[in-house]
């Protein structure tokens, strides 16, 4: 049985219908594999922990896919590897949560390599790599040996190198590689070892490819390659392979102001409403046959210019891509640095246009991005920000790019698995954007698909992709593209429509890419790949740019709500620095912010650090400096001069008149740790005090406001008996001198607009 993901519904269902019987929506189906010592005992047909049904040995199904899954305590040991990896989210599956049953505990791990069949057929694991290599193209093939070369390092630097060399643990997607899980191996595994396991793959592989590879793996087992120049023989032969093979292309764009906005701040590139489609090589790229591009923006900045940055990052990207995207034969490098380059020349256009009209904090223009350009037999997709971009194939739909925001970050660090992040205040809040800070802060990510049979990419903004809406409607209106040839124009406009109605609190904007492989063409015009690729690489330690680019997150778990734009924690006027131990410091208007794990009284700190798949993990804290207006800062210990009974640091109503000398006043207003405010304003008295009038944005958990009267029992144990703490949204005034030290600045410059009401 399963529980219909609609909320408002929740009828219990077979599991073998296709819709909810009652409000006929889709029923999303989420398998997760169940990892320990005895995961493989639980029997059949179990229900563990009254949700999770095993449907199979260590395969279980979420009977409630709507709900979150419980949030633990503590981050289980057992996931940290996997925390280690989770950029690499296309080939290494996520911890969903962790289960204690008689039997023992078990870490759930979601996005497993198991094909989407038909409800009436029971789920499938994915091929295994070393059972499906012999039929495989030469594509598939390269592209596999490319990727599993990539992730070699990531997994040793995780002590998790082992896993490539387990034939039921490397599963495949497509073009794609697929972990089923991680095994961890005790001490380093040297290189040679993958050299050894890829030669008894020689004899099977595509003729055009048998030489080259030879060679790799001889060179490989002998210890003759690091992995860097592993990494650029790969890149080389896969640039070679690609270039001749011809792929069709067609393309359609659309945008809509949705139902609730006053303005459309979406832009796209193509213009929406455009369908156009493409046939060639990327021989055959000319100044008349250009490489397809579509663009999706998502403005920020309301009022103050969020359309204008969309349509403004749309010009700058565009013109910067169109030498490149004429050019034939370019390089894997060239394209990658060129995709970087665009992305970071429209920030600086919008940064400037920020400054010079003095923009600060929440009022400087931004806007997300997403970028695909199809050139020849490879699919490059850039991004920055929450718009998104997902892949469908015959047997699935993955979200392959990973949100810049405050729920990415925690599982990147380590703090949080990402469905408990997810239900923490502000987990939506994006830590970069296109306009917030100077080119040099930024971290735009990049990413390369061979693209080796027909597939469909969709990129989209939020108003398509909140509220799980891809993942609940991809069978029905995506999947009919690549299985009866529906048309991607009328495809974009449904979305459009669904969207409205489903979700309807924003823009909303789609891109959709379908790529068609010509049949029986493709392996046959293939020329032998030149063996002298390898001897290139020996001795090479450079090495190719951004390969695999790990910035694959595909939570198909439904997200936050957000019906208001959602804070950007990156400020203008930060800093970057790269500093001992590979870690960026940030500064500017705020502090440095830590690189360790958050205490208790700090761990829903949204400290929206400059932090994206290629960023660094932020530094330790320093002081603060003097406050401004605007400025988003949560107390994080309690002033000296408050008495000891007190507990808490006060806001009063107005400024004393004569001012008070402890600045304390009457804790009409107390704030306990954990409290997040916002600067409103400033002003000095004429014995030159200077007090700061503070907006009330969030309370900490437990200190919830209780009426006056009532004892500490009521509400927070920091909340004196007789007072309560204020709600969010209040305001009073503190001296700054008093608020300084017991402050840590979030450099949002804005507070959520979920967390802190006009």
């Amino acid at each position: 049985m399963i529980h219909c993901f609609n909320p408002n519904c929740q009828t219990v269902n077979a599991a073998h219908d296709a819709t909810c019987q009652k409000c006929h929506w889709p029923l999303v189906r989420r398998y997760l594999w169940a990892i320990g010592p005895t995961a493989a005992q639980l029997a059949v047909g179990t229900l563990v922990v009254e949700r999770y049904q095993v449907v199979q040995p260590q395969l279980l199904l979420d009977t409630h896919p709507s709900r979150s899954p419980l949030p633990l305590d503590t981050v289980p040991p057992e996931a940290a590897p996997y925390l280690d990896l989770s950029v690499f989210i296309r080939a290494v599956p996520r911890p969903f949560t962790q289960v204690s049953t008689p039997q023992g505990q078990f870490l759930l791990l979601e996005e497993v390599p198991v094909q989407a069949l038909p409800p009436s057929e029971a789920p499938k694991l994915m091929a295994r790599l070393a059972d499906a290599w012999a039929e495989a193209s030469a594509l598939h093939q390269l592209s596999w040996l490319w990727q599993l070369a990539q992730l070699w390092q990531p997994l040793a630097n995780a002590q998790a190198a082992a896993t490539l060399l387990r034939a039921d643990l490397v599963r495949v997607d497509g073009a794609d590689v697929r972990l089923l899980a991680l095994e961890v191996n005790e001490g380093q595994l040297d290189l040679a070892a993958l050299g050894l396991q890829w030669r008894g793959w020689v004899k099977a592989a595509h003729p055009a490819l048998k030489d080259y590879l030879d060679a790799l793996t001889e060179a490989l087992s002998q210890g003759q390659l690091s992995s860097p120049a592993l990494l650029q023989s790969l890149t080389s032969a896969l640039e070679h392979i690609t270039a001749p093979i011809p792929r069709q292309a067609q393309l359609a764009t659309y945008s809509d102001q949705g139902p609730t906005r006053k303005r459309n701040e979406d832009a796209c590139y193509p213009a929406s409403g455009t369908q156009q489609t493409w046939q060639g090589t990327a021989h055959q790229l000319s100044g008349k046959n250009t490489a397809p591009l579509v663009v999706v923006c998502d403005g920020i900045g309301g009022h103050q210019g969020g359309d204008v940055a969309s349509k403004l990052a749309i010009e700058v990207v565009t013109q910067q891509l169109q030498p490149l995207l004429t050019a034939p034969n370019q390089t894997h490098g060239a394209l990658v640095t060129g995709l970087e380059q665009a992305i970071l020349a429209a920030n600086q256009e919008i940064s400037q246009q920020n400054d010079q009209a003095q923009r600060q904090a929440r009022d400087r223009m931004g806007t997300t991005l997403v970028i695909a350009v199809v050139y020849g037999a490879r699919l490059y997709l850039a991004h920055l920000g929450d718009s998104r971009a997902y892949q469908v194939r015959p047997f699935g739909c993955r979200q392959i790019t990973l949100d810049d925001d405050v729920a990415a970050r925690e599982m990147r660090l380590g703090y949080s698995l990402y469905r408990d992040a997810l239900l923490n205040p502000g987990s939506g809040s994006l830590v970069q954007a296109l306009g917030m800070a100077d080119s040099q802060y930024l971290h735009p990510t990049v990413q390369m698909q061979v693209i080796a049979e027909d597939s469909l990419w969709l990129i989209c903004s939020d108003g398509l992709s909140d509220n799980d809406l891809v993942t609940r409607l991809w069978s029905s209106e995506l999947l009919p593209v690549l299985t009866k040839g529906q048309s991607v124009g009328a495809v974009g406009q449904k979305l459009i429509q669904l969207a409205n109605t489903y979700n309807g609190h924003d823009n909303v904007t789609v891109g959709l890419v379908r790529v068609t492989t010509a049949k029986g063409r493709g392996d046959d015009l293939l020329t032998p790949l030149d063996p002298a690729l390898v001897s290139a690489a020996l001795g090479s330690a450079a090495a190719p740019v951004a390969a695999l680019s790990p910035t694959a997150l595909p939570p198909t778990a439904p997200r936050q709500t957000r019906y208001l734009r959602p804070v950007l924690v990156l400020l203008a006027a930060f800093g970057v620095a790269a500093i001992a131990g590979g870690t960026i410091a940030l500064w500017g208007r705020g502090p440095l912010f830590s690189n360790s794990a958050p205490t208790p009284e700090s761990a829903e700190d949204t400290d929206g650090t400059t932090l994206s798949p290629s960023a660094a993990p932020p530094a330790a804290p320093s002081t603060v400096n003097d406050l401004t207006v605007g400025q988003v800062l949560q107390i994080q210990q309690l002033p000296q001069v408050v008495e000891p009974e007190s507990g808490t640091l006060a806001l009063v109503p107005e400024i004393p008149d004569p001012p008070l000398p402890d600045a304390v006043a009457q804790p009409t207003q107390p704030l306990p740790v954990g409290t997040t405010v916002q600067v409103v304003t400033r002003q000095k008295t004429p014995d030159n005090q200077l007090w700061v009038r503070l907006k009330v944005c969030s309370l900490p958990t437990g200190a919830v406001p209780t009426p006056a009267g009532a004892g500490a029992e009521s509400g927070s144990s920091s909340i004196p008996r007789g007072i309560s703490p204020p709600r969010p949204g209040a305001e009073g005034w503190i001296l700054e001198a008093v608020v300084r030290p017991t402050v840590q600045p979030l450099p949002s410059g804005q507070p959520n607009p979920d967390l802190c009401p006009e």
